[in-house]
């Protein structure tokens, strides 16, 4: 189903990039060519010849487990580019199989245009060591980014409080009362000569003086959230994959049926000091570069087994 245009605020999803994570952990053993393209960083455009192989290579020896959470990716994105869907494959460790690229934003109709993409995608593969891009025709690009989808339990309280900053500008008020305007910066940086989550068919078409600016952030309180959507299942073996194995069990270590907010996204995101791209609402075609505003997260209990959380989402250039 297509996603509408719109601006309220819903069930909300996040797209976590899992080469941030592991790089910061420490379990990304190499990058080969362009290792910028992997940085989150989509206003700093890198200029790509035909045929370039970008890729990325996880020590999956040195934890088994490695393997497994590595193959729990389910979505691919291109943050800023000047081609279009169709000039990018996916590939997976040894693999040379194209992983099928299933457009997910922008909205259908746009899904050719330059600008950025967002694909959900499903692996079916077992080698996990090194995840490759490979564009068809030269073209320059932000960044790529792969990693999971959190969708968050349900949607937050009513009371919802959308921000808009404009924290590069100062003001100030002079002895002889006049006011003083200081614009340092005003809006997110381009993504490769274009606004940032537009696109269009035309390269003149960028909205460098009709997009939106400020920095954008929304207060949400999530109430009444059960203990499996918000707790892990332990926090030893159990933590990010879900090692039981029932007598009859073939495989090992799969993500748990629900996700939680602890393991798969506090974790994963590092209490949201790493980049994510966050979805307001899961039927809404908006999406926000993004960080949390603390270092810590506080859930309270407020029955048995029942939680409540806020968060602070901060649009980050």
């Amino acid at each position: 189903m297509p996603l509408d245009r719109g601006t309220s605020i819903g069930k909300p999803k996040v797209f976590i990039d899992y080469v941030q994570y592991l790089r910061a952990v420490g379990a990304v053993s190499e990058f080969d060519e362009n290792p910028n393209v992997w940085d989150m960083n989509p206003s700093k455009t890198v200029n790509l010849s035909f045929g370039t192989t970008s890729q990325v290579v996880f020590d999956i020896l040195e934890d088994n487990n490695l393997s497994d959470f590595l193959n729990t990716v389910n979505y691919f994105a291109i943050l800023g580019h000047d081609s279009n869907a169709e000039n990018f494959t996916l590939n997976f460790g040894q693999d040379s199989s194209n992983v099928n690229l299933n457009v997910y934003a922008p909205r259908l109709a746009l899904a050719d245009y330059s600008g950025y993409h967002i694909f959900n995608i499903k692996k079916s593969v077992s080698d996990n060591s090194r995840y490759k891009v490979k564009n068809t025709s030269p073209c320059n690009i932000g960044c790529y980014s792969i990693g999971r989808i959190f969708t968050f339990p349900n949607a937050p309280d009513l009371s919802v409080d959308f921000k808009l900053t404009h924290d590069g500008i100062k003001r100030k008020r002079t002895i002889g009362g006049s006011d003083i305007t200081d614009i340092n910066h005003y809006q997110t940086p381009d993504w490769v000569g274009r606004r940032p989550w537009t696109a269009s068919d035309d390269y003149d078409t960028n909205y460098k003086y009709t997009g939106y600016n400020g920095r954008r952030s929304w207060k949400v309180k999530f109430s009444y959230l059960d203990h499996t959507n918000t707790m892990p299942i332990d926090t030893n073996e159990s933590f990010l994959l879900d090692g039981y194995l029932p007598d009859n069990a073939i495989s090992l270590n799969v993500m748990p049926d629900k996700l939680n907010i602890v393991s798969h996204f506090l974790t994963l995101t590092m209490n949201g000091n790493l980049k994510f791209i966050f979805q307001p609402n899961e039927d809404e075609d908006q999406f926000s570069l993004c960080l949390l505003d603390k270092n810590s997260t506080t859930i309270k209990q407020v029955a048995h087994k029942t939680y409540e959380v806020s968060f602070t989402f901060v649009e980050t250039y």
